[in-house]
């Protein structure tokens, strides 16, 4: 039974996929505008580097102009990724390689300690470029929650037909108030988030057949990453 005026789940999915067409819509046509000027200031960027070399005030502030054209590119990019969702090309992984590789992506500061708890479990059939994106946002939030250091944990368990990664930091945790609006485009709680790292996690889950969910608490979040093991992700993908 669902409330009175309640989305059904299968509702709410359609009703974020509507959002997000909309919002790939709205990227397709806004990328190709934004990184041609971006470009320009880049190979300016470079150009003043050179002519500055000797003059420390000025290569600092060429280097912030370079960060900042880097991150602008990036939130395009993050934008198309959440926006456009192709369809998976499924393989058998092992787990312990997605968190591997998701790991070692990432740049973890010294102040944070990272706990690995991965047993050796069935493989999921997945698109490992697409979760190990996923997993990436996932850490990525992890360490920028814990600016004064913590511990990272990444656990992995069989529950039932599915495959649970977990992501856990000892962070400042999410307000209540933000929670429920999670996993919306545009939704943060960083100063200079974009708001677009967990929509596309979730996104590209999502697309496995899988799910993710979020727990936090006044300190610490984890994000459990449901995906189906290979016979069982095979039989969602047909259904």
């Amino acid at each position: 039974m669902h409330a009175e005026g309640a989305l059904t789940p299968i509702e709410d999915r359609i009703l974020r996929m509507d959002r997000l067409a909309e919002l790939g819509r709205l990227a397709g046509g806004m990328a190709h505008q934004i990184r041609n000027p971006l470009g320009v200031i880049a190979n300016a960027s470079h150009l003043l580097a050179k002519l500055t070399l000797h003059d420390a005030t000025a290569s600092e502030v060429v280097q912030i102009i370079q960060d900042e054209v880097r991150r602008a590119n990036r939130i395009v990019a993050d934008l198309l990724d959440c926006a456009r969702l192709r369809k998976p090309l499924r393989r058998a992984v092992p787990v312990d390689d997605l968190v591997t590789r998701a790991l070692e992506a990432q740049q973890v500061p010294t102040r944070v300690q990272i706990v690995r708890d991965v047993p050796a479990l069935p493989e999921v059939s997945v698109d490992d470029a697409q979760v190990e994106g996923a997993l990436g946002n996932l850490i990525q939030n992890a360490i920028e929650s814990m600016p004064n250091g913590g511990t990272l944990t990444v656990a992995a368990r069989c529950q039932g037909d599915d495959v649970v990664i977990s992501v856990e930091d000892t962070g400042v945790g999410i307000a209540t108030e933000v929670l429920g609006r999670l996993f919306e485009p545009l939704v943060t709680t960083k100063p200079s988030g974009t708001g677009l790292g967990l929509s596309t996690a979730r996104a590209f889950i999502e697309n496995q057949g899988g799910a993710i969910a979020c727990s936090t608490g006044m300190t610490g979040t984890r994000f459990d990453v449901r995906l189906p093991c290979s016979a069982e992700s095979e039989r969602r993908a047909v259904a």
